[in-house]
Protein backbone atom coordinates (compact mmCIF):
# COMPACT_ATOMS: atom_id res chain seq x y z
CA UNK A 1 0.00 0.00 0.00
CA UNK A 2 1.20 2.89 -0.68
CA UNK A 3 1.59 6.64 0.95
CA UNK A 4 -1.83 8.44 -0.56
CA UNK A 5 -3.64 5.16 0.21
CA UNK A 6 -2.54 4.65 3.96
CA UNK A 7 -3.16 8.53 4.54
CA UNK A 8 -7.01 8.36 2.60
CA UNK A 9 -7.71 4.83 4.33
CA UNK A 10 -7.46 7.07 7.30
CA UNK A 11 -9.65 9.88 6.50
CA UNK A 12 -11.75 7.92 3.82
CA UNK A 13 -15.12 8.28 6.24
CA UNK A 14 -14.74 11.70 7.03
CA UNK A 15 -14.24 12.74 3.43
CA UNK A 16 -17.38 10.48 2.34
CA UNK A 17 -19.51 12.14 4.72
CA UNK A 18 -18.27 15.93 3.94
CA UNK A 19 -18.99 15.34 0.13
CA UNK A 20 -22.43 13.27 0.34
CA UNK A 21 -24.06 15.88 3.44
CA UNK A 22 -23.71 18.19 0.23
CA UNK A 23 -24.90 16.65 -2.26
CA UNK A 24 -28.37 15.78 -3.32
CA UNK A 25 -28.03 12.40 -5.01
CA UNK A 26 -25.74 9.52 -4.18
CA UNK A 27 -24.20 9.33 -8.09
CA UNK A 28 -23.60 13.32 -7.84
CA UNK A 29 -21.58 12.45 -4.51
CA UNK A 30 -19.65 9.89 -6.14
CA UNK A 31 -18.66 11.80 -9.12
CA UNK A 32 -17.60 14.56 -6.67
CA UNK A 33 -15.35 12.10 -4.55
CA UNK A 34 -14.11 10.72 -7.19
CA UNK A 35 -12.72 13.87 -8.41
CA UNK A 36 -11.66 15.20 -4.65
CA UNK A 37 -9.85 11.22 -4.71
CA UNK A 38 -8.44 12.46 -8.16
CA UNK A 39 -7.27 16.08 -7.69
CA UNK A 40 -5.32 14.69 -3.97
CA UNK A 41 -3.59 11.76 -5.72
CA UNK A 42 -1.97 14.16 -8.12
CA UNK A 43 -1.20 16.68 -6.05
CA UNK A 44 0.02 14.88 -2.97
CA UNK A 45 3.79 15.71 -3.59
CA UNK A 46 2.96 19.95 -3.40
CA UNK A 47 1.79 18.59 0.40
CA UNK A 48 4.34 19.65 2.95
CA UNK A 49 2.95 18.49 6.04
CA UNK A 50 1.38 14.77 6.00
CA UNK A 51 0.14 15.77 9.25
CA UNK A 52 -2.60 18.19 7.84
CA UNK A 53 -3.62 15.62 5.15
CA UNK A 54 -7.26 15.52 6.62
CA UNK A 55 -7.69 19.46 6.19
CA UNK A 56 -5.99 19.47 3.19
CA UNK A 57 -8.35 16.84 1.74
CA UNK A 58 -11.79 18.19 2.86
CA UNK A 59 -10.52 21.72 1.42
CA UNK A 60 -9.99 20.01 -1.97
CA UNK A 61 -13.62 18.24 -1.27
CA UNK A 62 -15.14 21.77 -0.21
CA UNK A 63 -13.97 23.13 -3.42
CA UNK A 64 -14.96 20.07 -5.90
CA UNK A 65 -18.74 20.75 -4.48
CA UNK A 66 -18.16 24.37 -5.19
CA UNK A 67 -17.07 23.33 -8.53
CA UNK A 68 -20.43 21.11 -9.04
CA UNK A 69 -22.68 23.18 -7.78
CA UNK A 70 -21.35 26.68 -9.89
CA UNK A 71 -20.81 24.16 -13.14
CA UNK A 72 -24.81 23.19 -12.30
CA UNK A 73 -25.99 26.62 -11.83
CA UNK A 74 -24.47 27.85 -15.29
CA UNK A 75 -26.20 25.05 -16.84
Amino acid sequence: MDEFEKLLEAERVSVERFVRFRMNSKSDADDVLQEVYLAAYQKLPQLKNKNSFKAWIISIARNKCNDYFRKKAAQ
